[in-house]
């Protein structure tokens, strides 16, 4: 009997494939790093075809972004419901940061964090057509941690979050080379979101949040 979740053309069954082909995926990532990842290969293990699979992603790189979106989703629902106890807002950044860092580090081992920062640059495509959860990335939810749902954040404080999420990466970069150990990449990102974090917790909110996306004016 055929299993209409499986192998139905609903909206349902493809979030079910979709599913499937994520944690495929991110299993294979978790395994091997970035190279383990083989579209024919994830076609196989998630049953669907590597033509049904291309429709979802363009190449393995738009994969494994999403991939890495579902992990961020998973973040921020556990943020939610194990908020940080910090009592400041660069506390309870670095707790998202610390937290993130762990995420990677599947089973403690290197493969999805090396899987993550070799698309982490890549820019996501708005024409893949399953993509999911384009509004979820690091500094969205730090500034959910550190400030609260409702907060507006101010240019500053946006400038804060953005550099944070880019040691963030580099800290994990660092890690997957050898450079640091878990415990140096865990204290450098508590560093530098007292650092940056910290001057600006006070900042006014702007008036509109899409201007925090402007660059600065020299």
């Amino acid at each position: 009997m055929v299993d209409p979740l499986k192998n139905g053309r609903t909206p349902e069954a493809q979030a079910v494939r979709l599913e499937r082909v994520l944690v495929v995926a991110g299993e294979l990532a978790s395994a091997g790093g970035y190279e383990a990842v083989h579209m024919r290969e994830v076609a196989k293990l998630a049953e669907i075809s590597l033509s049904t699979l291309y429709r979802y992603y363009p190449s393995k790189d738009y994969l494994i972004k999403d991939v890495v979106r579902d992990e961020l989703v998973r973040l921020r629902s556990d943020i939610i419901s194990r908020f940080p106890t910090q009592r400041s807002p660069h506390e309870r950044a670095a707790n998202v940061l610390v937290r993130a860092f762990r995420g990677v580090r599947r089973d403690g081992e290197r493969g999805f964090a090396h899987a993550a920062m070799s698309v982490d640059r890549m820019p996501l495509s708005l024409d893949a057509p399953y993509t999911r959860h384009l509004g979820i990335d690091l500094m969205d939810i730090m500034k959910l941690a550190a400030w609260g749902e409702e907060h507006r954040i101010s240019k500053t404080q946006y400038q804060a979050l953005d550099m944070l999420q880019a040691l963030w990466s580099s800290n994990v970069v660092a890690w997957l080379d050898g450079g640091l150990s878990i415990a140096d990449v865990d204290d450098r990102l508590r560093v530098a979101a007292r650092r940056l974090i910290e001057p600006v917790s006070d900042s006014p909110p702007i008036l509109n949040a899409d201007k925090a996306n402007r660059p600065v004016s020299s």
